[in-house]
């Protein structure tokens, strides 16, 4: 007959509420366990008790909770947490923590432990919340870089426990591994820029592709690809990307206009997505008229719809000789976006160099206070909301529903969930040229707005193509690493 035992165990650690927090419980194999709680922010920091309860129907077992009941260690960015290496787990067993928070110190080192189920501000006469996690041991977790010295970062990730300070992703682009890398093959008609081009997986004059441990990623001319034979072949034709389409748009019949005159490459990290970190990416930016750059984080489950951000890592437009001079290659932009017409201001670089030239470091670090930008290890915006958000920033035409739903959440929402990494190259498109731009002379052939942007884009290609003589993204490294 099998007895059913349970066992108290208590941690006692710094913390504050601001919101409620999310409490981990991880067991490994063969033993060990940690138990991690994570909040938003970190003030007026006072008191936590975690009361745990281990119930197993088995005979005789090593009871759970030796040696606790010592303060723990506050990890920053409102990190703490708990860990046993030698408290062996076994499938079946049953774990509840319940978790008491107060912003008012309640006990002393030789104040004893209230039991499961306490009433626990009678108990220590301060008042208090109370939190509970349960979790049924189904399979074990494999320890993991750092082990159980592992310290606890606030970086989430989709799959997996991130170590403070370890790397979480890194890719030096050996190969193209296509079970990290997407290859996207689509028609980006929900762009928030509407660039004039298509993303295609091409096998011969592939658009993306690695040579040298770099990772290329090269505009071409839809025209010249099989299928079309010149300019005038694009106009009121018909682009049919069913085959092996990654997204949601993937035929386009042009009425009266163009399909998109360039065949572009873009990647997304389809298998990694993560919350908080800080991304480095060494690469040597396009350069042409009327190119740019796509070094983004975009939202995994667009939680927050419409206004569900991007993070640009980094954007320098491909123009060497524009003017204005601030819409230039010399200059170089990060920043990040609410919506489409919700955008915040751009951080600039006070480097004025041809960006494209050589290889430069490119870094986000992205927390729960807030979002830096660097280049070459120099930081160079910083974006810090206050207690409003980012919210507040905007103006008052972006203000509604959406508005409302970021007041409710954490103050750098909408960045405060999964986002993945995303690469690519695009070209011409709305908002992102003035219409009053030129190039050596040669004045911008479109005009944002325009019904026949895209086909006044191509009619000018004789004056822009030949400035593509560096017109790739080349990647060397993309790099993230857990706060």
């Amino acid at each position: 007959m099998a007895i059913t035992r349970t066992v108290l165990c208590t941690l006692f650690v710094l913390y504050v509420i601001n919101g409620e927090p999310e409490i981990r419980i991880q067991v490994f194999e063969p033993h060990g366990i940690r138990v991690t709680l994570s909040v938003l922010e970190q003030n007026y920091i006072k008191f936590v008790v975690f009361t745990g309860l281990v119930s197993r129907d088995t005979g005789a077992f090593t009871p759970f909770g030796i040696g606790l009941g010592d303060f723990g260690t506050p990890v920053r960015y409102g990190v703490w947490v708990y860990e046993n290496a030698k408290w062996e787990s076994y499938i079946g067993d049953e774990i509840t923590f319940d978790v008491f928070t107060s912003n008012i110190k309640g006990y002393t080192n030789s104040t004893p432990l209230p039991q499961l189920h306490g009433n626990y501000s009678s108990y220590y006469l301060v008042p208090g919340v109370k939190y509970r996690k349960r979790i049924v041991v189904k399979e074990f977790e494999k320890n993991f870089e750092g082990g159980l010295d592992c310290q606890p970062s606030v970086t989430k990730l989709r799959k997996g426990v991130a170590c403070s300070g370890k790397t979480i992703f890194e890719e030096n682009f050996d190969d193209l591994d296509t079970d990290v890398w997407q290859i996207e093959h689509y028609i980006p008609k929900d762009h928030p820029e509407h660039p004039f081009v298509s993303y295609q997986r091409l096998v011969t004059d592939p658009t993306v592709y690695v040579r040298a441990g770099k990772l290329y990623i090269q505009p071409r001319l839809q025209h010249r690809l099989p299928g079309f034979n010149d300019t005038e072949s694009l106009v009121c034709a018909t682009l049919d990307l069913s085959a092996g389409c990654t997204r949601k748009t993937c035929v386009e019949r042009a009425v009266g206009d163009v399909v998109p005159p360039v065949a572009s490459g873009r990647v997304t990290s389809s298998h990694f997505a993560f919350t908080y970190g800080i991304v480095t990416i060494r690469a040597k930016l396009p350069q042409g008229d009327w190119l740019y750059p796509e070094i983004l984080l975009e939202p995994y489950a667009n939680k927050y719809g419409s206004m569900s951000g991007i993070i640009k890592i980094a954007m320098a437009l491909g123009s060497k000789y524009a003017n204005p001079d601030t819409h230039s290659h010399k200059v170089l932009h990060g920043w990040p976006i609410l919506s489409e017409k919700c955008q915040l201001f751009k951080a600039r670089s006070p480097d004025k160099i041809f960006w494209g030239d050589y290889f430069h470091e490119y870094t986000v670090k992205w927390t729960p206070d807030g979002i830096e930008f660097g280049v070459d290890g120099q930081m160079y915006g910083n974006y810090t909301p206050d207690h409003n958000g980012f919210r507040a920033w905007l103006p008052r035409a972006c203000h509604g529903d959406l508005y409302t739903a970021l007041g409710s959440t954490s103050r750098v929402a909408p960045f405060d969930d999964h986002f993945y990494i995303t690469l690519g190259v695009a070209a011409g498109g709305i908002g992102v040229f003035p219409d009053n731009m030129n190039s050596l002379g040669k004045t911008k052939p479109w005009r944002d707005g325009s019904r026949k942007a895209a086909l006044n884009f191509l009619q000018d290609v004789d004056k822009w193509f030949p400035t593509w003589t560096y017109s790739a993204l080349v990647v060397d490294y993309v790099k993230v690493v857990a706060l």
